[in-house]
């Protein structure tokens, strides 16, 4: 994800559209709403607008769970888009560098260089080429 607001580059699993915590509908919308996604398929969307749905869980106890936890069910709307593929080379390199520059970087370390000096013709390329973290280390729900 482009995070535009800081201006970094955040992995994240597709459960970070599905869960939020601690954090209510305006909040989630300032915060996330804008941001580029660029999905292994090599789809790029765009964060439309996040509503949240209410307290996460199907059962009693799992909703009493999100009570306790703060947890929301939210549903994220997108927007396709299709930016050129010189863009994104350039927000990579840009977003990376300063990413990795922070004193707690969200991506692991990898040569920035590599995007700009590369033959990437594509979005699924050009995410191919990012070094990602595994699962575990990535962002799972919005906060």
């Amino acid at each position: 994800m482009f995070d535009n607001q800081e201006r970094i580059l955040i992995p994240i699993t597709c459960e970070l559209f599905s869960i939020a915590q601690f954090s209510r509908e305006k909040k989630l919308n300032e915060k996330y709403a804008g941001n580029l996604i660029l999905f292994p398929n090599g789809q790029v969307k765009i964060i439309k607008k996040i509503d949240v749905k209410g307290f996460y869980g199907k059962t009693f106890l799992m909703k009493l769970f999100s009570v306790l936890n703060a947890t929301y069910d939210i549903s994220v709307s997108f927007d396709d888009i299709s930016p050129h593929i010189g863009e994104l080379i350039e927000m990579v390199d840009t977003y990376l560098k300063k990413d990795l520059s922070s004193s707690e970087p969200y991506m692991p370390a990898q040569r920035i260089d590599y995007f700009v000096d590369a033959t990437i013709t594509n979005s699924t390329e050009l995410y191919s080429a990012l070094v990602l973290p595994s699962a575990d280390d990535c962002l799972d729900v919005m906060v």
